[in-house]
């Protein structure tokens, strides 16, 4: 049910962050003076910071010692890749337990400056054309934004927040007809609160937004294009314009008497798209978050974040897993990397943890790739798409696991070949662990 946040980090030393293995800080200059880039596409300016990214996470730290997150956890949690599946309350704890292994930043520490609520959802009917009789919400026209290669969305623009409504499987180029509809919040106050951590947030409970998601959808103008009946006064509801210049002429009880008209209307003679849209946010977010759950993050995150895979950036490893997490030195050859990873029982292209294989493995192997389909299924579909050709996606469960193991191989060899180039094992090596 969340997506993108900005978030205020506080309690946070600020030198601790910038020394992060996880993050390369830079500053934006222009390339013809050499001087910091205070301008902005629009024309505005902007503060000079120091500005990290790892994954979907953006972090900046200005000179006056304010820090700022921001970025999707939904796409945190997919490893900065995609957020058209579901991001349960259990998957956002995970994301939040990777976030403090990683850079030390408990879900106290941020004060929210903004959040995203949605749901993703598949309706009966096409989504293109839901978001083609989308007219308005709360008398605020529906604006049409094209994205090049991901189809079009519509917004309409609040003083508090912002209502987005889209094509999610067109975004992706998937075959599922995904409505997403979110909420970007722009001031807090629109939560009911001034200033709210993070952790606040889940305190309160993130069952307590799923109304204010469906009345929100609720007070947009859909203009059902299922209904049956066969009357003159359709032709003025199915456009835009007419509705527009009801709303233009000021005369707001001709708007609600009209409104009004075109409800008594759909409830007679339509399917009632806007009411299956409703039932189906209340019963995903409710999926998604309970009903009346409350999360609690307790400083027992580094134990659950082992017991996960997930390592903390002061044990990390002498190795460099491609899904895992970016390490500051690896002046390694393969062979130191190959005897270390045989140590710390873990996969050397991967970083997965192979303790269920013999003991002189350092690759994840078939039967390993199977424990991994049978017991952690997300972690698995990470695998499957950084090793799995596009061709061999309809093939059989075991021949993906074959074509998988082959690719983790051929990588593997692939990196051999690469640091005996690079590092001999012969060559003196600057730094060690």
């Amino acid at each position: 049910m969340i997506d993108f946040m900005k978030a205020q980090i506080v309690g946070l030393d600020i030198n601790t962050l910038k020394s992060n293995p996880n993050l390369n800080f830079c500053v934006e200059v222009n390339p013809e003076t050499g001087e910091l880039n205070t301008s902005l596409r629009n024309g505005k300016t902007r503060t000079p910071h120091l500005e990290a990214k790892y994954q979907s996470l953006i972090f900046k730290v200005y000179d006056s010692g304010r820090v700022i997150m921001q970025g999707s956890l939904h796409k945190f949690w997919n490893d900065g890749e995609h957020n058209h599946n579901d991001f349960t309350i259990e998957a956002i704890e995970e994301s939040l337990v990777k976030i403090e292994a990683l850079f030390g930043i408990k879900a106290e520490n941020m004060v929210l400056q903004g959040i995203e609520l949605g749901v993703n959802i598949r309706p009966r009917q096409c989504v293109d054309k839901i978001l083609k009789h989308l007219f308005f919400h709360k008398k605020q026209p529906f604006y049409r934004q094209k994205v090049n290669g991901q189809g079009n969305y519509i917004q309409a623009e609040h003083d508090q927040f912002i209502i987005k409504i889209y094509n999610k499987g067109r975004q992706y180029a998937l075959k599922d007809n995904l409505l997403r509809i979110e909420l970007k919040i722009k001031k807090m106050v629109k939560l009911k609160c001034k200033q709210m951590t993070l952790q606040g947030l889940f305190n309160h409970g993130l069952h307590n937004f799923i109304g204010l998601l469906i009345d929100e959808w609720n007070a947009s103008l859909l203009y059902d294009f299922t209904i049956r009946a066969t009357k003159g006064i359709q032709i003025n509801y199915s456009n835009p314009l007419y509705w527009a210049g009801l709303i233009e002429s000021g005369r707001a009880s001709a708007y609600k008497k009209h409104l009004a008209k075109h409800k008594e209307i759909v409830a007679k003679y339509s399917d009632d798209i806007k009411s299956q849209i409703a039932n189906l946010i209340r019963d995903k977010a409710t999926q998604l978050v309970g009903s009346d759950r409350v999360s609690h993050f307790t400083n027992t995150s580094k134990q659950i974040c082992r017991n996960k895979g997930i390592p903390f950036h002061q044990d990390l490893p002498s190795i460099k897993p491609l899904l895992g997490y970016p390490y500051s030195q690896f002046n390694y050859s393969m062979n130191k990397v190959t005897r270390q990873a045989k140590l710390n029982r873990r996969c050397v292209v991967t970083g997965l943890d192979i303790s269920m294989q013999k003991e002189d493995s350092f690759l994840l192997s078939i039967n390993g790739l199977r424990y991994c389909y049978e017991t952690d299924r997300k972690t698995f579909e990470q695998v499957q798409r950084r090793f799995l050709s596009k061709k061999w996606l309809d093939a059989p469960l075991e021949v993906q696991i074959n074509e998988i193991y082959h690719g983790i191989r051929h990588r593997y060899e692939t990196l051999s070949k690469k640091y005996k180039r690079l590092y001999r094992e012969e060559q003196l090596q600057l730094f060690s662990v």
